[in-house]
């Protein structure tokens, strides 16, 4: 994920600040070979044109570390660029790599009953962040994620 900063000239500043006006997510996997569901989704795109949209889960967890289990769900994951074909006979599993964008993205996490579920609201809460709607700025014109300090 990447932010999309803006340079704005302020009137009796001679430094030009820099803020925030969206985001843009692009991500590189790597998979095995061996499955052409991918392949399949390209191949509708080149032939009738359908540009296909899916999530992605990603569970990154070591059970020999202390760092225990992170989830990522992607949303509106849309490939990018992969390979149609590739013949390697020396590798003993063949791999690609392929770019992809995303539109969204949430933090998941395990729950006591074993389901998955969203982890934004506890992590803004363990954070101390809540939105203020009282917090309207005439610089964004919007309400804004304020911090907690208490």
């Amino acid at each position: 994920m990447k932010k999309t900063r803006m340079t704005i000239p302020i009137l009796g500043m001679t430094a030009k600040q820099q803020k925030s006006g969206g985001w843009e997510g692009t991500g590189t996997m790597t998979v095995y070979y061996v499955s052409s569901l991918f392949r399949r989704v390209m191949a509708d795109y080149m032939k009738n044109g359908v540009d296909t949209y899916f999530e992605l889960l990603l569970t990154n967890e070591d059970p020999t570390g202390d760092a225990g289990r992170q989830t990522v769900l992607l949303k509106d994951v849309n490939i990018e660029e992969m390979l149609i074909g590739k013949i390697d006979v020396e590798e003993a599993a063949m791999e690609e790599e392929m770019k992809f964008t995303f539109r969204g993205a949430d933090l998941w996490r395990r729950g006591a009953s074993g389901q998955i579920q969203s982890d934004v609201r506890n992590f803004e809460e363990r954070e101390g962040l809540f939105w203020d709607r009282n917090a309207f700025t005439e610089r964004t014109g919007r309400t804004e994620r304020r911090r907690k300090f208490f």
